[in-house]
């Protein structure tokens, strides 16, 4: 996955003046823009199953939201462990840790942005419940980010 993220980066590193070009490359392998990149992925499989549940099979919003989170949890576990906070715990009780850990964490997460988009949605307020799915995602990253960072994959 780093060999195509550099591809990339490599892809635009001739547009960088040379005495900018060591500083464009330490910030583009950052922790946080690794995360941003991870995090947009993530919310695009969220996104995407919680289209496709709702649009083609006809799910409700609710449990095409969980759906999406399933999903979305499982492909962010794999990416944050291994490519945003490279954590080299390979024990089975270090990544069962981290595992229930990151779920716990999620959990909370998505009661979040269930409530949000449940609040959205209401004819009060009236936001397309795709939008306020966009929405609720956008909080969702930065509350993860922290979650993670702080608790989860934190260095020892």
């Amino acid at each position: 996955m780093m060999k195509l993220i550099d591809f990339f980066i490599g892809l635009f590193s001739h547009l960088i003046p040379k005495k900018y070009k060591e500083k464009y490359f330490t910030i583009l392998r950052s922790e946080g823009f690794m995360y941003l990149v991870f995090g947009a992925l993530t919310t695009i499989v969220s996104y995407v199953t919680y289209a496709v549940a709702t649009r083609i099979f006809q799910i409700g919003i609710i449990p095409a939201d969980i759906i999406s989170w399933v999903c979305s949890v499982a492909f962010a576990f794999v990416t944050n462990k291994l490519y945003v906070f490279k954590s080299t715990s390979n024990s089975i009780k270090n990544v069962t840790k981290e595992a229930v850990s990151f779920v716990t964490a999620r959990l909370l997460s998505l009661g979040m942005e269930v409530g949000m988009i449940y609040v959205m949605i209401l004819p009060v307020i009236g936001i397309n419940d795709l939008v306020a799915k966009l929405i609720a995602n956008i909080a969702v990253i930065i509350a993860n980010y922290f979650l993670s960072k702080l608790i989860i994959f934190k260095k020892k």
